[in-house]
């Protein structure tokens, strides 16, 4: 019964388990980044930096990428250097035949002349055992040229160039080739579309594959190539599509030509396809909520900032810094080019900081495009301060009194001035008020800074629980911070927030500060308390333990001599053989003599040497007794020879 009952909660957990990890997977969010009209410009800007070509492969990636940003008048002599390059020669070789064929079907107007060997080279290629690689460029390039590609021997050549190179990239470039076969049966490479998915790497953001750009926007394009001409949706979920365009969009800073072709073409994949189309739903603008700027605004748009069709946004709820949740469940209004969305949220966020707004999008027609749910932005809401009660007071350190008070008004520079010594503190007291609704704010920065001449001394205000501010100066402790300089100090508030639209530096007024003279008068002797000469540091060896009472250690003594005793009367009984000590002649004495020596040596180092006075002598006593004993073994051991 125990068993059953353990077996079913295994079986719940598990359940529990799988129903938590296909919510996760089924819920989009929105693409982190797009690629703005400042993207493709600074794109745009380096291909124009490729020319001159020097082979026919970078204007193949330039007009790949000019397909997608678009054309006009000012890239036009691109266009034409890129079809004078594709003609320029009879290529040969099957990756420039590729390139320069792909270049003459992407521009209008850019005819390639007709190549016999060109030809040849393209058919022999799907006749003998090639590479994926060489089948792609072979087949992409005979689609170029309207040559008639046979329906069942090309995709039989893929499948059997993949068993030998099962890779994603591999996979990518069949997809990419059969896209273009007509009248093929191509379900046995479509249904490798989920595997080759499933091979991504992932990040908590991200899905790529391992050779970066090049083979990830391989495999996007050749997903969804496949996928139109075989007239079924892919195996890719909403979430895997949006993190590929995630990875896509990270990678638009790039200084590569190749690069940058292969994103925006990958990119216009996402963005133009039937199946499956990320969303981005991101503030517009990024200017913070004021009373000046009411209106939030956000663009809900494809991965190349385009427009979705038939959706409109809605926001959901506010949630203040405090965590006070705010419903609205309103739509926004949409712009005139139905990207641009904005609501009026000021009288709902009137609390300075950083809110939270979830915002959720909704279709009214069936659309590709991705439904986005609970997508929740950061959004500032800044505020104007000013300066409420503020006081500069001198206070008795010891008597805790006040002996002198100033009224302070902002923005005024006080005409009046404190003087304050050793005896003294002084202090500063001032709140500041969200001039809305004039309640006191507490910002992120808040510093008082004191000058004289070159001297600048900055010190922290802090607020209280009542949002209060203090700053508190005790003279005699900050001597050293002022250098003992004594004279008279501009007193200076500045206040700063990320939040705040007025950051401020705010001239308070003067202040005379006296510092106790560096020399005092002490027993007579005129000595500067700081240099004073400190007490010697001198190391203190740990004091001897108490020696044990004389009981115990005769004791001791007796049981640790007794196995020697019985030594010699084993020797006396059995007969000691001392018969070679002869043999050793004089170094035999003087051996046992250091061996002596050391034993007297631990003897002593228990009564009365330390540590370090101990090694000292066992060094030299140890030194002895090594010479010695290896005379007198070198002695015996002629003896015996001999």
């Amino acid at each position: 019964m125990c068993k059953e009952m353990e077996q079913s909660r295994v079986l719940i957990g598990f359940l529990l388990l799988l129903s938590v990890c296909w919510a996760c997977h089924g819920a989009a969010s929105s693409l982190e980044d797009v690629i703005t009209q400042r993207d493709k410009t600074r794109l745009l800007n380096l291909f124009k930096e490729a020319e001159p070509y020097e082979d026919v492969e970078t204007p193949f990636f330039l007009i790949s990428g000019l397909q997608v940003i678009g054309y006009d008048e000012n890239n036009k002599h691109m266009r034409n250097s890129a079809c004078t390059m594709a003609k320029a020669k009879e290529y040969t070789e099957l990756r420039d035949i590729f390139y320069s064929t792909s270049i003459a079907a992407m521009l209008k107007g850019c005819t390639l002349k007709d190549s016999p060997k060109r030809q040849k080279v393209l058919t022999d290629t799907l006749g003998r055992e090639a590479t994926v690689e060489e089948l792609y460029y072979a087949i992409t390039s005979m689609a170029n040229q309207n040559m008639p590609i046979d329906n069942e021997t090309a995709p039989a050549a893929l499948l059997t160039a993949l068993e030998n190179e099962d890779t994603p990239f591999g996979y990518a470039q069949a997809f990419l080739a059969a896209s273009v076969i007509s009248d093929a049966d191509l379900t046995e490479l479509s249904n490798q579309i989920e595997d080759v998915v499933a091979q991504a790497d992932e990040s908590p953001n991200t899905l790529y594959y391992e050779g970066g750009i090049k083979v990830t926007s391989a495999v996007i394009r050749g997903i969804f190539a496949l996928s139109a001409r075989v007239g079924e949706k892919p195996d890719l979920t909403e979430v895997q599509a949006t993190k590929f365009g995630n990875y896509l969009v990270s990678s638009k800073f790039t200084s590569s030509v190749a690069d940058a072709a292969s994103m925006l073409s990958a990119s216009k994949a996402l963005a133009t396809n039937n199946a499956v189309i990320p969303a981005a739903l991101l503030l517009d603008g990024g200017k913070p909520i004021s009373e000046k700027n009411k209106n939030l605004d956000v663009q809900l748009t494809n991965i190349l900032s385009g427009q979705l069709d038939q959706f409109t946004v809605k926001i959901k709820s506010i949630t203040n810094p405090t965590g006070e949740k705010t419903n609205i469940d309103k739509p926004m209004t949409a712009g005139a080019n139905k990207i641009s969305f904005t609501y009026n949220i000021f009288g709902a966020v009137n609390t300075p900081g950083v809110h939270s707004v979830v915002l959720s999008t909704e279709s009214k027609a069936t659309s590709p495009a991705v439904v986005l749910s609970n997508i929740e932005l950061s959004v500032t809401v800044s505020f104007e301060v000013t300066v409420g009660t503020a006081q500069l007071a001198v206070m008795d350190k010891d008597q805790r009194v006040t002996t002198k008070s100033l009224t302070l008004e902002y923005p005024n520079t006080s005409k009046d001035s404190v003087e304050a010594d050793q005896h003294s503190k002084l202090r500063m007291t001032f709140t500041l008020l969200n001039q809305i609704n004039s309640e006191p704010v507490v910002v992120h920065q808040a510093f008082v800074r004191l000058t004289s001449g070159q001297q600048e001394i900055f010190f922290v205000a802090t607020p209280d629980n009542n949002k209060e501010y203090t700053f508190e100066l005790d003279v005699a402790e900050s001597a050293k911070e002022f250098s003992m300089s004594s004279g008279t100090y501009t007193l200076t508030l500045i206040v700063g927030d990320f939040a705040l639209e007025n950051p401020f530096s705010w001239n308070v007024g003067s202040v005379g500060l006296k510092f106790p003279s560096p020399l005092a008068t002490t027993d007579g002797q005129q000595t500067a308390e700081i240099y004073k000469a400190k007490p010697a540091i001198e190391h203190l060896f740990r004091l001897p333990e108490k020696r044990p009472p004389l009981v115990v250690s005769s004791t001791f003594t007796i049981l640790v001599l007794a196995p020697l005793g019985v030594l010699l009367i084993l020797w006396a009984i059995l007969g000691a053989n001392i018969s070679n000590i002869g043999a050793g002649g004089i170094w035999t004495i003087l051996f046992h003599l250091g061996l002596g020596g050391i034993l007297g040596l631990y003897y002593c180092f228990w009564t009365q040497l330390n540590m370090f006075q101990t090694l000292k002598y066992l060094v030299a006593l140890g030194v002895f007794t090594f010479f010695t004993g290896n005379k007198m073994l070198r002695n015996i051991a002629k003896a015996k020879q001999a």
